[in-house]
This record gives C-alpha cells, structure tokens and sequence, in this order.
C-alpha cells in the first residue's frame, strides 16, 4: 500500500481546495457549460493532485497512463486491492469491520472519504 499517496489524497480531500466545484461520490468528472471542472468524485480529483501522472480520458474518467481505466489505475497508483478500493471508492461497498471508516453513500462528502483514507491505513498498519 502506498501510504504516501493515500495521504496525499487524504490531506487534498480535507482541504477544502478540491478542483471541481461540487463533490459526488459516484461522478468521475463532469463540466459545466465554460468547460470548467463542476462534479467529480475522489478519484476525480487525481488529476488535480499529480497533474504529471493522471488525466481524464475521452470518457472523462480519471486514469493514469498506460491504464484507461479508472479502477486499474487507482489499483496500481496507490497499490490497494480491489476491496480496498471498493472500500475507499464505491458506494455501500464498505468492510468496516476489516478496514474500519464508514459507510459511504451517494451523499458522501470528501472529508468521510478523507476519514475512510486514515482508518484504511490505520487498520492495515500491521496487516502484511
């Protein structure tokens, strides 16, 4: 797991700087009508935190080179597996009792998916 990463995120999310203007757990990307940043989720704001490294695709989903896929990317960037990715991620797909958090939902702000970052590590600290 690359923490340094999962920090980083974390640390972006409780900023209250994010790139787009609105935070929903389940939109990658959208624009508004100037083609500026409006919705995006955390993985959404990937490319806003390493510009070098990530971008949207044509399909505006947040990937990371060679990978056009967002779950691969995420997957290898921040070298998690798929449940801790589904648990980081997606909606109702929380292993609270594994990797602690909370559950997440369509209304999930940053800041619990931020919380749900530093009780992942926190819980895997001694997992290996």
């Amino acid at each position: 797991m690359n923490t340094d990463k999962l920090f980083e995120l974390a640390d972006h999310l409780e900023s209250g700087n994010l790139g787009h203007k609105h935070f929903h757990l389940t939109t990658f990307h959208t624009e508004d009508e100037n083609g500026d940043p409006d919705c995006g989720c955390a993985l959404g704001e990937c490319p806003f935190v390493w510009p070098d490294d990530w971008y949207f695709n044509m399909d505006n989903k947040p990937v990371k080179y060679p990978y056009d896929i967002a779950f691969q990317s995420a997957i290898k960037w921040f070298d998690i597996n798929a449940s801790q990715y589904d648990h980081l991620f997606e909606v109702n797909k929380q292993m609270i009792s594994r990797y602690g958090g909370k559950e997440l939902n369509m209304y999930s702000g940053p800041m619990d998916v931020a919380y749900n970052i530093r009780c992942l590590i926190e819980e895997c600290k001694n997992c290996k």
